[in-house]
């Protein structure tokens, strides 16, 4: 399957993100089962078990800003 083909989903944030200015960030998310996309982050053994979790990439944009919980994000699912 290429990434053409895998399928997308479009659900809100469950926490707020800031972005870098610049630069295109992808990161490794997991889908709640309340419908919404938690980013996985941080560093370290906290860090991993997002990571471990994972079963999407979202890709937000280089424009610096910072995305509310609740905004929209399209994931594409892994």
């Amino acid at each position: 399957m290429t990434d053409d083909e895998r399928p997308t989903v479009t659900a809100p944030l469950a926490y707020p993100v800031t972005t870098t200015s610049g630069r295109t960030g992808v990161y490794l998310a997991r889908r709640n089962e309340s419908g919404t996309i938690t980013l996985a982050s941080g560093t370290g053994k906290h860090g991993l078990g997002g990571v471990l979790g994972a079963d999407c990439l979202v890709q937000i944009g280089q424009d610096g800003a910072a995305l509310p919980s609740g905004h929209p994000v399209t994931a594409t699912v892994l």
